[in-house]
């Protein structure tokens, strides 16, 4: 199972009153945060709004997903303890700061046994490192790359040129892996071309979508991470006269349909779509 967004709205699980108004964005999915935006007295205190969170009514909105804590911490295994006791489960959940793939297979499989596929965040050197290995557990369906927090660990400023090659490894092991993979935050909310210019690298770089701290930024991040409807075109015709050819060679206006032609058409064709969880083959 693959999780294709193009976004993902975090909100604070401290602001119970914005609930609502996140989940009535046109946002993909958006995010319950337990951890970074929740100070370490008011952790125990605010896991109790999972429950008011995933059980608003809404109707039709973007998907629910959890940030928990750390999954080796005392409040991750609280966090998952309240979750896995919720009548209604989320569309996944976010392990931050995720640098081993042994460790998150064993919490992959204990949320597999009721159905919540995980998210795992990329924001550290070790966890880069184990990048590719993460992307491939069966459970994870996509990853993020937690630019903020390598870049603070790493000492480096949060340039396109600084993050090019965490950015494009990240990238590359969820690509491999056939999952979803989200850049880091723009934080610079009032910054609309800002955020266009780097979502617009991201893109390039193989990312599917990147989060966002504001609703005001999902109009821009929507613009860059949906192909037009003539790319879209493009890419059906393209995986047409591949399967009028039987799957072997063909010709396309001129242009030999070889795999990763076909394989570009269907991820073009994957990110048209709702960019909401998909099984198997996107095409």
């Amino acid at each position: 199972m693959s999780l294709f967004l193009r976004s993902l709205l975090f909100v604070p699980a401290t602001r119970p009153d914005r609930f609502v108004k996140a989940l009535a964005t046109v946002a993909d999915a958006v995010c319950l945060d337990l951890e970074d935006s929740v100070p370490v007295d008011r952790k125990a205190e605010v896991r109790e709004q999972i429950r008011v969170y995933l059980q608003e009514v809404v109707v039709a909105g973007p998907l629910r997903t959890v940030r928990i804590n750390a999954w080796d911490s005392e409040d991750g295994l609280r966090d998952t303890v309240a979750l896995l006791d919720q009548a209604v489960a989320p569309a996944a959940i976010l392990i931050p700061k995720v640098e081993s793939a042994e460790a998150l297979a064993g919490a992959a499989a204990i949320f597999a046994r009721h159905g919540i596929p995980l998210v795992a965040l990329i924001e550290t050197v070790a966890g880069l490192r184990q990048a590719d290995a993460i992307a491939r557990i069966s459970g994870v369906t996509a990853l993020v790359f937690g630019s903020a927090d390598y870049a603070a660990e790493v000492g480096c400023t949060m340039s396109a040129t600084a993050l090019a090659a965490p950015r494009a490894h990240v990238a590359q092991a969820a690509g491999a892996a056939g999952i979803g993979c989200l850049d880091g935050v723009w934080l610079k909310i009032d910054d609309a071309a800002g955020l266009r210019g780097d979502c617009e690298t991201a893109r390039e770089l193989g990312f599917t979508g990147k989060p966002a701290l504001h609703p005001s930024q999902l109009d821009t991040i929507h613009a860059v991470f949906t192909p037009d409807a003539a790319a879209i075109a493009e890419a059906h015709a393209v995986l047409d006269a591949f399967a009028a050819a039987g799957g072997g060679v063909a010709m396309h206006r001129g242009r030999m349909l070889d795999a990763p032609v076909v394989a570009q058409a269907r991820r073009i064709v994957a990110a048209g779509a709702s960019r909401k969880i998909s099984q198997g083959d996107p095409s």
